[in-house]
């Protein structure tokens, strides 16, 4: 695709298709380094600026939003988590001293 885009590089579609593709691939990394190669080595190709500029775009609409909500309830789920952890492991400390050293038990 790429070898098609060198070959007719003043049409615009074929750049936006080129971005569209390398952003639905998973490889928007490969796209930023053809243009900034071609950027190099033609230093104000304005076609290779724009397509850069966009490549930053869709990058960052990639991103996923924070869900503030889904961090809070995996947070109070692991606090739930190590207190019934916790909680254990004093049930089963006070069970070792009852028995070892006989507490609370008459005799």
């Amino acid at each position: 695709m790429w070898g098609q885009l060198l070959a007719h590089w003043n049409e615009e579609k074929l750049h936006h298709a080129f971005i569209r593709f390398c952003k639905e691939s998973g490889c928007l990394d490969y796209a930023a380094r053809r243009y900034r190669r071609r950027l190099d080595a033609h230093p104000g190709e304005e076609q290779a600026r724009k397509a850069l500029e966009e490549i930053c775009e869709q990058a960052l609409t990639c991103l996923a939003p924070l869900d503030r909500k889904a961090v809070t309830r995996q947070r109070s789920g692991l606090v739930w988590a190590v207190s019934g952890i916790l909680a254990a492991l004093l049930a089963l400390l006070l069970a070792y001293f009852i028995r070892r050293f006989g507490f609370l038990l008459p005799g």
